[in-house]
């Protein structure tokens, strides 16, 4: 554990230092789901939020829904850590992998709150109503940007 902490530290040494005697370099500032910390995972409210900063891409996961949209979503589930059904009620633990994102058609979808609770692992982010967006709603939001897609698959697809 001292080993990988002390080889993390010397990484961003050394990042820090090339960037210095180059600002303009080519280092590539990723927002990781966004500006996560911020604003809610994975939605348009923190990615939007993320290109204020220095951002040159946004790494983002997408999951199959079952009408066949790309949605953006880490987990291909609705977590139980950040949703709430439609109803109002939180996801629990014992039900989110049930909830799979390809079961649910994206009108489904965007019934569950992944915002309003908030994320307990980052305190300073801002609660508000959203929902997972699909891929095509990003993107008429999204220019110019470089994306990393992680694609998230549980199961099979059939029509």
């Amino acid at each position: 554990m001292k080993k990988l902490f002390v080889l993390t530290l010397i990484s961003i040494f050394i990042t820090f230092e090339i960037m210095s005697q180059n600002p303009t370099s080519t280092f590539d500032w990723q927002g990781h789901r966004g500006a996560r910390g911020l604003l809610p995972e994975n939605t348009i409210p923190a990615f939007l939020e993320a290109l204020k900063y220095p951002v040159k891409t946004l790494e983002l996961d997408v999951a199959v829904s079952k009408d066949l949209q790309l949605i953006v979503s880490h987990e291909p589930w609705m977590s139980h850590h950040i949703c709430t059904k439609p109803e109002g009620v939180a996801v629990t633990e014992q039900e989110a992998m049930s909830l799979k994102i390809m079961d649910l058609t994206y009108d489904e979808i965007k019934k569950y709150d992944c915002g309003s609770r908030g994320n307990e692992r980052f305190p300073q982010q801002k609660k508000m109503a959203v929902y997972k967006p699909s891929w095509r709603t990003w993107c008429k939001q999204s220019k110019n940007t470089v994306h990393r897609i992680m694609w998230k698959c549980q199961g099979s697809i059939s029509k």
